[in-house]
């Protein structure tokens, strides 16, 4: 069919629906199955251009069946069109092809916003799922989502998904030209999920809630920064904020869905990132290592969130993320999530795996992870009545502290700043202040743990009459003796050994520490 019947054609279908409100669907479906099936640019673009038409005449009229095929033909824009116009093997001028694939895009995205804002109360419930799942692919529009693990662990990797390749050289113009478009669809989640509130129950499900958090966790792992950066704050923010009022069921779907596989994928890509960076210091002598390029060269295929600033970022709101809903929303998640104990151990091992990060990384990107995760671990084990953890899950976080303490990267047993630790000035006082948070944090946790313990018995901390309060964990553990070997050890450490400040900052940490723990000591080891 030439373009100019086709435009005709169009725009009686358009006014049909002016005529019959009964035969409404007809078009729209109609619409819908000749832009699957066409191969004419300049038909696709008709196409979307009388359907923004057409809403805004009959949009008030519209069933639910009818805006599914409305939000289907838009979603379809964004795979189609870039299909068609790039991957067709078309012999027109690239650029100008993208530009037009773009443009087409944009408009649609257009249309999609004109709906959200002029009639998503007239959706339905099918057509707020459509509505939902079609700003998810507007979100991913020019990216690629990095694999995230399931409940199996399992991990899957979309790099060609949602239509485009990012990987290509070819279609790296179009993840540029789509940031834009991203950022917007990001934006207008955040305008759903206040929709869904505001809902209450009367138009809104825990399967659209669900649905909408799914999305955002592919943004959170977007392969380009700035997508991937206001996903995880509008995902993050969301849960924080509207955390009280989701549907009970929502839980589930929050922490094994969602939180855990973005907490598992950065981590595990994390240990990997900085693993080669150490393999290539001993390949080149112990020489530092040389920082990537956020740049990618022509044609490389380039992981863009796994540079070292970049992932600091994601797991630092990640580790503080974790640490408030652990703590805001602690009764929701036991009451509703299921396997919960499995759950806690898994984001548990996510923090600790942050918190011992020092141990693979050779270079000081990873000290403000490690800070942040200490921060987290302290807050969890200062609060571990209150959180009802086990005493297995008090000895996981107890020994990750331990674990940076103990670190190799962290020691200088010669004293004599030779030690694998962190070689500059600056690196040598992030240390500093990461190993004073894990002495502070293990310190706090024996003093609240044995303060509470005597008071509960009705005795002074001192009373010679009261056997030792005991401390939670594995059988046998004396959390005491333990802070103190690890107070000694810190002795070693790189950022005590090369201080130009005498005493150190580990050293004044450790006196102050062990001044308060002096008055809770029942042993004569302990003493020794």
């Amino acid at each position: 069919v030439s373009n100019q019947s086709f435009s005709s054609a169009t725009r009686q279908s358009s006014s049909m629906l002016l005529v019959d409100e009964g035969d409404a669907i007809e078009p729209f479906g109609l619409l819908l199955e000749l832009y699957r099936a066409s191969l004419s640019d300049a038909i696709c673009s008709s196409i979307l251009r009388e359907l923004h038409k057409a809403l805004g005449q009959v949009a008030p009229k519209l069933t639910t069946k009818s805006w599914c095929a409305v939000l289907k033909l838009i979603e379809s824009t964004k795979a189609i069109t870039i299909t068609n116009k790039v991957g067709g093997g078309l012999t027109t001028d690239i650029n100008t092809l993208i530009a037009a694939a773009c443009d087409d895009v944009s408009f649609a995205f257009r249309t999609l916003e004109m709906v959200q804002h002029g009639s998503i109360t007239n959706l339905g419930y099918e057509g707020l799922l459509a509505m939902i799942a079609c700003v998810g692919e507007y979100i991913h529009f020019g990216g690629a989502t990095s694999g995230a693990s399931s409940k199996d662990g399992s991990t899957q990797d979309s790099s060609s998904s949602h239509g485009v390749a990012s990987s290509s050289s070819l279609l790296r113009p179009v993840a540029d030209r789509g940031i834009n478009v991203s950022l917007s669809a990001v934006q207008l989640a955040w305008s759903l999920a206040d929709y869904l509130v505001a809902a209450d129950g009367s138009n809104a499900s825990p399967h659209h809630w669900n649905t909408l958090m799914l999305q955002l966790r592919d943004g959170c792992l977007d392969s380009r920064h700035e997508v991937r950066q206001s996903a995880t704050k509008t995902m993050f923010s969301l849960m924080i904020t509207h955390g009280s009022l989701l549907p009970n069921e929502c839980w589930g779907t929050c922490i094994w869905d969602v939180v855990i596989p973005i907490g598992e994928r950065v981590a595990a890509v994390s240990t990997e990132l900085y693993a080669k960076q150490e393999e290539e210091r001993l390949a080149s002598g112990g020489a530092p290592v040389k920082k990537r390029s956020t740049i990618p060269k022509p044609g490389e295929r380039t992981e863009e969130w796994a540079t070292p600033k970049q992932l600091q970022e994601l797991s630092i709101a990640l580790l503080e993320f974790i640490g408030r809903i652990t703590r805001l929303f602690h009764a929701e998640m036991i009451a509703d999530v299921p396997n919960y104990p499995t759950a806690l151990s898994r984001l548990h091992g996510i923090i600790c795996g942050s918190a011992l990060i020092a141990k693979t990384s050779a270079s000081g990107d990873a000290e403000d992870v490690v800070f942040a995760a200490v921060k987290v671990i302290d807050s969890m084990l200062s609060a571990h009545d209150a959180l009802d953890l086990t005493a297995d899950e008090v000895e996981m976080l107890f020994a990750s502290l331990e674990g940076i303490v103990n670190a190799p990267e962290c020691r200088d047993p010669l004293g004599d700043g030779s030690g694998t630790g962190f070689s500059t000035s600056n690196e040598a006082s992030k240390s500093a202040k990461v190993m004073c948070a894990v002495l502070a944090g293990l310190s706090n946790f024996v003093q609240s743990t044995n303060v509470a313990a005597v008071a509960a018995a009705g005795a002074s901390p001192n009373s010679p009459d009261e056997p030792p309060p005991k401390t939670p964990g594995t059988a046998g553990t004396n959390y005491i003796s333990r802070v103190l070997v690890a107070l000694e050890a810190s002795q070693c450490s790189h950022a005590s050994t090369t201080s130009y400040l005498s005493p150190s900052q580990v050293q004044t940490t450790t006196l102050d520490e062990l001044a308060k723990l002096m008055p809770l000591f029942t042993r004569e080891s302990e003493w020794h």
